[in-house]
């Protein structure tokens, strides 16, 4: 499973007996470790394990699952649209990153001044050249707000803010 630190993802795990104990290790970062299907929120890489023993004298059986911890979404905090080719596009970058569901900018007043959906992260062309309107937009901060799907197909959102210079 591949996650965005700062997300949460569901163990689904089935257990078909009856008469046994369950648990999970490590129980870091887990919402229950006795649950069949907790919610983890790791902050690294790592396996969670699943281990059930009978009670009944039956035995014990464990199954694993790694979790990849990406920390590396940034999004910056400005960029220099005046076509050097440098910093010219705000965009959101990634390893862990599905698709950018949406990307919003508004500006102080609180208009919307660009938007795009569905493209995937990395992809500066989709991100925005700085222009309202056709123009340049003036100097300044301006407010994101980011939606992205996770490759395990979970959504977060992220709102922040963005200085223009020119």
């Amino acid at each position: 499973i591949i996650i965005l630190k700062g997300d949460t993802v569901t163990l689904n795990s089935i257990v078909k007996w009856t008469a046994v104990n369950f648990y999970w290790t490590p129980a870091a970062f887990i919402n229950d470790d006795h649950l069949i299907m907790p919610n983890v929120y790791p902050t690294v890489n790592g396996d969670y394990t699943l281990h059930v023993l009978s009670t009944v004298g039956c035995g014990s059986v464990s199954d694993n699952v790694k979790i990849t911890v990406y920390d590396n979404f940034t999004i910056p905090t400005a960029f220099t649209p005046n076509n050097d080719c440098l910093n010219d596009f705000f965009y959101p970058m990634s390893a862990g990153v599905l698709k950018i569901q949406s990307l919003s900018i508004f500006n102080r007043k609180g208009e919307l001044v660009f938007q795009n959906g569905i493209f995937k992260p990395n992809d500066k062309t989709k991100g925005w050249d700085g222009k309202y309107k056709g123009q340049i937009a003036d100097e300044g901060n301006y407010v994101y707000s980011i939606e992205i799907i996770c490759n395990n197909n979970n959504s977060l959102s992220f709102s922040g803010n963005i200085l223009l210079l020119k």
